[in-house]
């Protein structure tokens, strides 16, 4: 029994038929009878990973700030340019500020911060704006 391989058709004009390829080991160029020419190229590339993170505001209607907010999941530790998780709650309800920053890979805690929301200053928006110096 002869099996028939069917001649590879050009994948621009869908007329021409292939006519030679290089012998080259990466496929390319092929040459079909038409005149056009198909290059295979392919990019491959591997992701540094996904990052997410949740957060939640509850307000009561009608008032300015939520009474409770929270983060957390993957954050960007500043200090050291790092990926790390982040449990962040701000209960003002029961005048309360937690903030939890381990690290991922070795599962210590790179930052710890519990205290009431009152006393909790000079963090984040908080913080007091540089003066210029005028020369």
């Amino acid at each position: 029994m002869t099996t028939e391989t069917q001649p590879e058709t050009c994948p621009t004009c869908k007329t021409g038929t292939l006519v030679r390829t290089e012998a080259r080991s990466d496929g390319h160029p092929k040459y079909f009878s038409c005149g056009h020419t198909q290059y295979s190229i392919w990019l491959e590339a591997e992701l540094g990973g996904f990052h997410a993170n949740l957060g939640y505001k509850a307000k009561s209607q009608g008032k300015g700030k939520p009474y409770q907010e929270g983060r957390t999941g993957d954050d960007l530790y500043r200090k050291t340019g790092k990926w790390m998780i982040l449990e962040r709650i701000i209960d003002r309800a029961r005048n309360w500020y937690k903030e939890l920053v381990t690290d991922p890979e070795t599962g210590k805690v790179v930052h710890h911060c519990e205290e009431p929301v009152s006393q909790h200053r000079g963090h984040g928006s908080a913080k007091g704006r540089k003066e210029h110096k005028s020369e």
